[in-house]
């Protein structure tokens, strides 16, 4: 991974609140974790799951500021987390485990993960619109 050097103050501070945000985010997961386990085991590793890469992006983020590939991974990832929440809340549960094909109902903390989720998302793609000007490049390039 190839990381760019951080010019001036505005990269830094939405680089910081990336970070945060996928921490706020990942913490709601980790601490609903043991409540999905009790539902079933695979609802439970997807909770610690997201939860693991969520805080490990906000490190990564940190460690290689602008990478262009940790950038599109998590947009691309919290993004299928942001679809599956919405999936689960308007047809049910996709295909596994015991409340496959239940509606879930919406909850605060799901609803809060899910606002920092969408913010994060925002916040990665204006840093990859922040480096592709540092760059002089394109964004699909």
């Amino acid at each position: 991974m190839r990381a760019i050097s951080l010019e001036n103050a505005a990269p830094r501070r939405w680089l910081f609140r990336a970070a945060l945000l996928s921490v706020g985010a990942g913490l709601i997961h980790l601490v609903m974790g043991p409540i999905y386990f009790e539902d079933w085991l695979g609802y439970g590793a997807f909770f610690f799951g997201a939860a693991a890469l969520q805080v490990l992006g906000a490190f990564l983020m940190v460690a290689y500021p602008l990478s262009r590939g940790l950038l599109w991974a998590g947009i691309i990832g919290n993004a299928g987390i942001v679809t599956l929440w919405a999936v689960t809340r308007t047809v049910g549960i996709p295909f596994f485990g015991p409340d496959a094909g239940v509606v879930q109902p919406v909850g605060v903390a799901d609803a809060a993960a899910t606002i920092l989720e969408l913010a994060l998302i925002a916040h990665l793609a204006a840093l990859l619109l922040m480096r592709d000007r540092l760059e002089g490049r394109s964004l699909v390039e």
